[in-house]
């Protein structure tokens, strides 16, 4: 285990059947971590993973039911600046980003007066964008995230209990928090909080570190000509290929040849365009002997996919591609044997989608909606 995974254990077993929320950047990077404690043969119990999102709304909920107002959603609060300013969506999102720095900062619409930019019209542009954004959140009785801290905050400091008794927060020690995020961790009682040591790059004070597993050789990735001499464990294994369909090909012949599980293996990419689309068709075309024709590839990725590449979105894109093209016989046979179309069939008749696909085939149908 690294620093950070070595550190939750030692709190689940310390701490073993206090009530704990573990703070991630995500739900699943957070119970990834908690996996791998489990994995080392520590129980983990009364263990809650959140985000600073999800424990702002706990901590506010009781807030918001009062006011009568709910969380908008990132989509949400998209939609109110495109109302508010009428502008094309990437001028809107960048709008919101600015947005919500300055709200997270703590910055209320009067203090952002003209003099604080370099151009006195942008300023006050912006001040007024801003000023009709709050509106809209009013009107619809939608709160957005700084919204949402604030109150969190307020209620810690106006009720000290409302966290419990003997709840304990935890969080990495390199989190990156804006002001009103650490505004709502400073209204936990110090004795509730506990930071988490992670894993860092080396310096001066940690040069000569003895290394007890080649893993921690990357703490000296921006310094290799400090590093010390591996110890040969067999922990890191450095490979290349030529191409980026060759690097997915080699990860999965090593997680094959480790007869690895594939619920224990993480990808990590550069490129969220290139890699996710082939990573996904990878997957897709390896062969498994308990799938079905259509079924999806047995892998999630953090950041979602294309509809196109889910089983309905590929259905309506072929069976729009179908109908576009005057009712081709070739794609609704593709439809079938993808396991896109299922045809109704008769009681106790289990044809495949192969032997479907290929009956209709030889069917003379060619094209045209009247065939």
């Amino acid at each position: 285990m690294n620093r950070l995974t070595q550190a939750i254990a030692n709190v689940a077993n310390e701490h073993l059947l206090e009530e704990k929320w573990l703070l991630a950047p995500s739900l699943r990077v957070g119970h990834q971590w908690l996996d791998a404690v489990a994995r080392s043969g520590q129980p983990l119990v009364n263990f809650h993973v959140k985000t600073l999102v999800s424990m702002g709304v706990d901590l506010a909920a009781p807030t918001m039911a009062t006011r009568g107002v709910t969380l908008a959603s990132p989509r949400g609060t998209g939609l109110l600046v495109d109302r508010g300013i009428e502008l094309n969506s990437s001028l809107s999102e960048t709008v919101l980003q600015s947005i919500n720095a300055v709200r997270l900062a703590g910055l209320a619409p009067e203090v952002l007066t003209s003099d604080r930019f370099e151009v006195d019209e942008k300023g006050k542009d912006f001040a007024a964008i801003l000023a009709a954004y709050l509106d809209l959140l009013q009107s619809e009785r939608l709160v957005d995230y700084a919204n949402v801290l604030r109150m969190a905050a307020t209620r810690l400091s106006d009720e000290p209990r409302a966290l419990g008794a003997e709840t304990l927060v935890l969080m990495p020690e390199d989190t990156e928090l804006s002001f009103l995020e650490q505004e709502l961790l400073e209204s936990i009682p110090a004795s509730h909080q506990i930071r988490l040591p992670v894993d860092t790059l080396v310096d001066t004070t940690t040069s000569g570190e003895v290394l007890t597993s080649d893993l921690q050789l990357f703490r000296w990735l921006l310094q290799p000509s400090d590093a010390p001499s591996p110890i040969s464990d067999g922990s890191i294994a450095v490979t290349r290929s030529v191409g980026e369909v060759n690097e997915i090909r080699g990860v999965l012949r090593a997680c094959l040849s480790g007869e690895l599980p594939w619920d224990t293996v993480e990808l990590l990419h550069t490129d969220t365009q290139t890699y996710v689309m082939l990573v996904y068709e990878t997957l897709a075309a390896i062969g498994r002997s308990d799938a079905e024709v259509g079924d999806e590839p047995p892998v999630t990725f953090a950041e979602g996919i294309p509809c196109i590449y889910s089983r309905p979105g590929r259905a309506l894109l072929e069976w729009l591609h179908w109908i576009a093209n005057d009712f081709p016989q070739a794609t609704l046979v593709k439809m079938i044997k993808e396991g896109l179309l299922v045809p109704p069939t008769a009681e106790g008749e289990s044809l495949g989608f192969a032997r479907l696909a290929e009956l209709l085939r030889g069917v003379g149908i060619g094209f045209g909606r009247e065939r």
